[in-house]
């Protein structure tokens, strides 16, 4: 594998000591202080978005903005250059073809591997145009934060659409209309729920009937879904009505027509990089990974670069705990495997930007794969 000519020359962390340096066991104290705070904001964010709506539409940048200011602040407090530690150092051509490079060889490997796990779990693989696309973004996502009294709320996620209401005391039955959905199949609907059709046509719009409070999740592969809400008899205001995770209110009545596009893949890339990728490379192979390149291990030769085993390891353990302690699942801890690669790539192309940019796309080919390997439902 190749690696760029700055990468290959790049002096070893570990000698670029700055000045007046203090104890060794005062610093690991400043590392570690930080990637705990770092972890305690990243869970708090999680926990407050299903607490607070506007959090709910935040928790990603504020988390990003944290990421990325939290290790520069420390590197200026004690007069460091955050450009020695591969932070804002990158140029963007040059990194993505490092990126690149290195996708063209890890990303069939991971593909043929993806694959045979999802046949393992008796998914099959669904190559068409329609399982690539997503809802628009106004539909897209599930809301994070609890249903509130008087609110109707509809999302989708791939081929499903989930209807949620919970009227206000006063108000007693709840209807809605559903068009273009065609011969949807039913996922799961709360007691009391009614489905009819005016006529036996799959393109007759569904009716929805309920009392004051019903949920209800569809699946169809649909393009397009065109709705509009009663309560009561009356239409349902706008206002009351929170479509996709963000929770956009259209505007006058409770109606509309939402379509799935392809959008989501550009909007999807430029979110990872911007928001997740990057942020994440900034704090853990640029700052925690070169404050362990300076305390623990040495520089050896792997691939074509010189690279210290003992703090990328110890980088990717604290990366996968981080990760459990947002989601708890035994899972969350294989992202130890893509960030030895990711730690690797730091120093062999000396900076965040290209590990950041390969980060990204893996996420997305994620993305990718998990839809033409879709779950059964």
């Amino acid at each position: 594998m190749h690696t760029s000519s700055r990468g290959a020359s790049q002096e070893p962390l570990n000698q670029d000591e700055p000045p007046h340096a203090p104890p060794p066991h005062a610093r690991w104290f400043e590392p570690l202080s930080l990637y705990l705070l770092m972890t305690l904001i990243t869970v708090g964010v999680g926990v407050a978005q299903g607490a607070l709506a506007w959090v709910a539409g935040y928790g990603v940048l504020i988390t990003a903005l944290a990421f990325m200011y939290l290790p520069t602040w420390a590197l200026e407090r004690r007069g460091e250059r955050p450009e020695a530690f591969g932070i804002g150092s990158g140029h963007a051509l040059r990194a993505t073809r490092g990126a690149l490079k290195v996708g063209l060889i890890i990303f069939p490997l991971y593909v043929g591997a993806y694959h045979l796990w999802a046949r393992a779990e008796g998914r099959s693989l669904n190559a068409s145009i329609h399982a690539l696309s997503r809802w628009g973004e106004e539909l897209r996502g599930r809301p994070l934060s609890a249903l509130k009294v008087g609110e109707v709320r509809l999302y989708g996620d791939r081929d499903q659409l989930t209807l949620m209401w919970r009227l206000s005391p006063h108000e007693r039955s709840f209807k809605a209309h559903l068009g273009g959905w065609g011969e949807a199949q039913v996922i799961a609907r709360s007691a009391g729920v009614k489905l009819t059709r005016p006529s036996a046509s799959p393109s007759e719009p569904l009716q929805v009937q309920g009392t004051r409070r019903g949920r209800l999740t569809l699946s169809a592969p649909a393009s397009s879904v065109r709705y509009s809400f009663k309560v009561d008899g009356a239409p349902l205001r706008g206002e009351r009505l929170k479509l996709g995770a963000l929770l956009h209110s259209p505007e006058g009545e409770a109606q509309g027509e939402a379509h799935r596009d392809w959008w989501w893949l550009l909007l999807t890339l430029a979110t990872q990089l911007l928001l997740v990728a990057l942020p994440e490379e900034i704090f853990y192979r640029g700052y925690l990974q070169g404050r362990f390149d300076q305390l623990v291990g040495r520089d050896r030769a792997l691939f074509g670069a010189q690279v210290n085993l003992t703090s990328v390891t110890l980088t990717s353990v604290l990366f996968a705990l981080a990760h459990l302690a947002t989601i708890h699942h035994p899972a969350r801890l294989a992202v130890f495997f893509p960030s030895m690669l990711f730690g690797w790539m730091r120093r062999a192309y000396g900076d965040t930007l290209t590990p950041a940019i390969f980060h990204a796309l893996s996420n997305v080919l994620a993305q990718l794969l998990w839809g033409l390997y879709p779950p059964h439902l």
